[in-house]
């Protein structure tokens, strides 16, 4: 009987042992050029619902300290708001500036359900210098998106996108669908400079 029981536990142990071992690791990104084509194996969509999700149990949590929070990025609009929580996706170094990115969910204008990226750079200290938005995406009357690049020489350009599938009236009421929806999208250029500052070039 002891010897069965014994068989038992440890054929229990060895499956354990097993699974965990063939779980999924997904690694911070530690090299440039880093793109949105690189980003999209950290979250996933779900085209039920039309909304992006991380791919959290995969990645390291934080929450944002009183310091990054008193810094607003670049590119961020007022109506968006954040999660408490965001996960570290990229962590490389441009110059002397230690620059990381992460992802993170919030909500635009407290309603609909939205994806960020950020990238930020920091001091020697670990102190944060300033920081940039590069992508958010989420869907309501208009679906929007962001490509971007982050080259070794600090150089950043970020491509942003809207998709309108719907027609409206003069009140703004939704009447119809469209048939061939309208694309728009406009560059964006930054540039990191020597004292860790993202710079908007033309």
């Amino acid at each position: 009987m002891k010897k069965n029981i014994f068989l038992f536990l440890f054929s229990m142990l060895t499956l354990i042992s097993c699974s965990s071992g063939s779980i999924k690791k997904i690694t911070v990104e530690h090299t440039l050029p880093f793109t949105s084509d690189g980003l999209k194996k950290f979250y996933s969509y779900d085209e039920n619902m039309g909304t992006y999700k991380i791919n959290a149990q995969f990645l390291e949590k934080k929450e944002f300290t009183q310091s990054e929070k008193n810094i607003k990025p670049k590119n961020f609009h007022d109506y968006y708001s954040t999660s408490q929580y965001y996960y570290p996706v990229l962590d490389v170094s441009i110059g002397l500036q230690r620059i990381t990115g992460i992802i993170y969910e919030g909500w635009v204008e407290s309603e609909y359900p939205c994806l960020f990226f950020q990238m930020s750079s920091y001091d020697n200290d670990g102190n944060m210098i300033d920081a940039l938005l590069l992508d958010n995406r989420f869907t309501f009357e208009v679906t929007y998106w962001n490509d971007f690049a982050i080259n070794e020489d600090g150089n950043i350009f970020i491509k942003e996108f809207s998709k309108n599938e719907v027609l409206t009236d003069d009140r703004g009421n939704i009447i119809d669908r469209t048939i061939t929806p309208k694309i728009k999208s406009n560059l964006l250029k930054f540039k990191l400079n020597k004292n860790g500052n993202f710079e908007s070039i033309h």
